[in-house]
């Protein structure tokens, strides 16, 4: 985002927009140039009447500057520059050839010079243009504080669009919403036309969580252009944060049709696939990603993920291998690979894939649970209860280290340690029935039926098909001498599960 213009373009405006700006005989002589042919707004018929008028008076005032800006609108920026250099040298006080030549500056990276351009006109007074130019090259420059003290003292004094349009980028790229959509509000009130706006305001709508007010706004720029490719997107987008799978497939596979080459968004569509549980659908948007961009290390991951899912470890390994050596400094890749290895039983393999994401990230939680988790298997407990304590202080957050160093106290006995980690996880995920069910396993074990036939039915309660909870809950029953009870919940487990046994 380099920011957005005062004029719609240079194109349109080099040939008539001199006049508001310049102020001074010299403009009208240089659009008279111009304007001798009504379709002055073609640059190659404006730089030809420009050159033409300059052979016939090379003196002619403002005659560089129509030609500087012709040769902008066709983007040949040396030539523009040269030109805009002649316009200053035959009248030093040409402020538009000033912000011209510092325009092709910041274009060139040669910000300090732009601003030191700009700065001249502004020593000497107000200049909206020359401010605005100023606040762009600081922009460009990743000086952004200086950009949006310029864009203050503009808004301040006039409120325009395409000055609350870059403000609200600006806030937007430092994540602070609210003011990057009251700016894109602001200035789509004053242009309610405008495309870009529309779907500036969508994007920070989607990045605030709001995500039915973002839809809004992209639909409401697909009205005025059907085949917006960014306002497509960002319906897609919205509709998958809105989890409506099937809406999200079929929005990416319209936004697919204005790009039919753009792998990330296929990419996209598989995951709504996956999401909406279409797992071969989600393969073959994978497979068709990775035909036009086979360096795509998300398309590679994410196919791996949906074959681990069910069950095909081979061809998630070499997956996993190809977006590893596509992205090497991943540490999630590496981590998530670890996960294969150690169902197929290759805990060495499995922990030279954690030591390396580690490496990479000392601190990253998801690696750290998954060291966890190989010192449990090992039933190394208090070594598993030390990595999972790291990723809880790396994220305390994380729900699942909770819940997986609960498991590892339990193992040691040590109940009530199990339960104060078992709350910390459901206050992270409240119904988890998996969790209900253990933290009940921990009171039971511990001497308190009670409570856990308590735990055990808020369990059932959110997953009535488990066989094994009934089981416990039983046993739990028959410590406190309710036999009635036991024996109706080891007949609804054998009923789930014929093979079910304590």
């Amino acid at each position: 985002m380099t920011g957005k213009p005062m004029t719609q373009s240079v194109l349109t405006a080099f040939a008539i927009a001199v006049l508001p700006w310049a102020g001074t005989a010299a403009a009208a002589s240089a659009a008279s140039v111009a304007q001798q042919d009504p379709r002055a707004a073609e640059a190659e018929a404006a730089l030809r009447k420009s050159e033409d008028a300059l052979r016939a008076n090379p003196a002619l005032a403002g005659g560089q500057r129509v030609r500087a800006e012709a040769l902008e609108a066709l983007q040949r920026w040396s030539d523009a520059a040269a030109a805009y250099r002649l316009a200053i040298a035959q009248d030093p006080a040409d402020a538009e050839s000033i912000i011209g030549l510092a325009r092709m500056q910041r274009r060139g990276g040669q910000y300090d010079q732009a601003i030191s351009l700009l700065d001249t006109l502004l020593v000497v007074g107000p200049n909206e243009r020359a401010l605005f130019d100023r606040a762009l090259t600081y922009g460009a420059a990743k000086q952004p504080e200086k950009a949006l003290a310029d864009y203050d003292r503009l808004i301040a004094a006039r409120p325009f669009a395409a000055a609350l349009y870059n403000r609200g980028w600006i806030f937007a790229k430092r994540e602070d919403h609210p003011k990057a959509i009251a700016d894109f509000e602001r200035a789509l009130a004053l242009d309610p036309k405008d495309l870009d706006t529309f779907n500036a305001l969508g994007s920070a709508l989607l990045a605030a969580g709001r995500h039915e007010e973002a839809l809004a706004r992209y639909s409401a720029a697909l009205a005025q252009s059907s085949d917006n490719a960014e306002a497509l997107i960002g319906v897609a987008d919205a509709n998958y944060n809105l989890e409506r799978w099937p809406t999200a497939v079929l929005a990416y596979r319209a936004a697919l049709k204005s790009d039919p080459g753009n792998a990330a968004l296929i990419v996209m569509e598989g995951r709504a696939l996956e999401n909406a549980g279409d797992n071969k659908g989600a393969v073959a948007a994978y497979d068709a990603a990775l035909r036009l961009d086979p360096s795509s290390a998300e398309a590679w991951r994410r196919r791996a993920a949906v074959h681990a899912s069910e069950g095909r470890n081979d061809l998630a390994l070499t997956d996993y291998g190809k977006a590893i050596a596509l992205d090497p400094k991943n540490a999630a890749l590496l981590v998530s690979r670890s996960f294969i290895h150690r169902a197929e039983g290759r805990r060495p393999q499995a922990v030279a894939d954690v030591e390396a994401a580690l490496k990479i990230e000392p601190d990253l939680p998801f690696a750290l649970n998954a060291m966890g988790l190989l010192h449990k298997g090992e039933e190394d407990h208090d070594e598993a209860i030390a990595a999972f304590s790291k990723a809880i202080a790396s994220d305390p957050e994380m729900e699942a280290a909770y819940f997986n160093r609960a498991n590892a106290y339990l193992a040691l006995g040590r109940y009530d340690r199990a339960i104060r980690d078992f709350n910390s996880s459901l206050r992270l995920a409240p119904k988890d029935p998996v969790t209900l069910s253990a933290k009940g396993e921990a009171y039971r074990l511990m001497g308190d039926d009670l409570r856990a036939v308590e735990e055990f039915g808020m369990a059932i309660r959110q997953d009535p098909d488990n066989a094994a909870v009934y089981l416990r809950r039983a046993q739990a029953y028959e410590s406190l001498g309710d036999n009635t009870a036991s024996e109706t919940d080891r007949a609804t487990a054998l009923k789930l599960d014929p093979n079910s046994e304590l």
